[in-house]
C-alpha cells in the first residue's frame, strides 16, 4: 500500500513573502518602464507633447492636425485645445506646460539660451 501524503497549503508567512516579492518585481518593472519606455524625456530642441486630452490639434502653416503624444512643435506650430480638452508640454529645457480647455498657444521662437542648455545636455 502506497503512502499518500497531503500537499500543505502555504503558510501566511510564505503567502505573504510571495506577495510581497510580486510587489517589488511589479514596482521595478514599473520604474524601468518610466525610465526606458516612451515615457523617457530625452532633451530635445524643440517642444514635445507628452499628453493630450481630445479634441486637440497642431497648427502648422494654416494645417490643423490631430495632437498626438511625442509630436514635436517648432517655431510658428500653435496647440489648440478644445472644450473638455488638455495637452501637457515639455519645452527644450525640461519644463512643462499644462494647456486648458480652449486654449492657443504659439511658440514664435526658441531663445538660444534653451538652444545652449540643450547643447551641453548631449
Amino acid at each position: 500500500m502506497p503512502i499518500t501524503t497531503a500537499k500543505a497549503l502555504p503558510s501566511p508567512i510564505l503567502r505573504a513573502r510571495r506577495m510581497a516579492m510580486a510587489a517589488v518585481f511589479a514596482a521595478a518593472t514599473l520604474t524601468l518602464m518610466g525610465q526606458f519606455g516612451p515615457q523617457a524625456h530625452a532633451a530635445t530642441a524643440y517642444t514635445v507633447i507628452e499628453a493630450v486630452q481630445v479634441p486637440a490639434w497642431v497648427e502648422t502653416e494654416g494645417q490643423r492636425r490631430p495632437a498626438q503624444p511625442g509630436q514635436a512643435l517648432r517655431i510658428n506650430d500653435k496647440a489648440v485645445t478644445a472644450e473638455a480638452s488638455r495637452m501637457l508640454l515639455r519645452l527644450p529645457d525640461q519644463s512643462v506646460i499644462k494647456l486648458g480647455e480652449k486654449t492657443e498657444f504659439q511658440i514664435q521662437s526658441l531663445s538660444t539660451s534653451a538652444l545652449a542648455w540643450h547643447n551641453r545636455q548631449k
